[in-house]
């Protein structure tokens, strides 16, 4: 997740999720939710499936224009300004049918997350229980664009 990029936060906020299951999942009418922080609650219109494979990764972005988005191609998903990953401490949620899928809550203070510095999963904590503990997550180091660090789209290196 890139929460506060050194780009604007208007263009260049993403995050990746992850199919953890074995089953095709279609994110189209899901939701893009917080705790209340920006009243985010953003129904996913893709305009048709949004299709989500076993073991696959999608990235979903304020923008798809790599031009503004910190150079990323392929996002699967533009959500604009309708949700937001708050600087100073929010929650991810994604609701499918009124069921919670997965909900991240973060905060500066205990999240390895900074300007530009982009949060990464320990793939040996790809669940949705597992990624709620601060611990499961480290800094991202590889870079992919100047000043910003994060794997969009790849698969993420183990935590150190």
């Amino acid at each position: 997740m890139m929460i506060d990029p050194h780009l604007s936060d208007f263009d260049a906020e993403w995050f990746e999720l992850l199919n953890v299951s074995d089953d095709y999942l279609d994110l189209d009418g899901c939701r893009l939710a917080d705790l209340g922080v920006n009243g985010n609650d953003h129904p996913i219109d893709a305009g048709g499936p949004l299709v989500l494979g076993p073991g696959e990764r999608m990235v979903m972005a304020k923008t798809a224009d790599p031009a503004v988005n910190g150079g990323l191609e392929g996002v699967a998903y533009a959500f604009a300004q309708e949700f937001s990953l708050t600087n100073t401490g929010d929650a991810f949620i994604l609701r499918c049918d009124d069921v919670d899928v997965d909900v991240v809550e973060f905060e500066p203070m205990t999240w390895p997350y900074d300007t530009g510095v982009g949060m990464q999963l320990d793939p040996g904590q790809a669940d949705a229980l597992a990624n709620d503990a601060p611990a499961a997550w480290c800094a991202a180091i590889g870079e992919y664009f100047p000043m910003h660090t994060g794997s969009p789209g790849a698969p993420n290196p183990p935590c150190r």
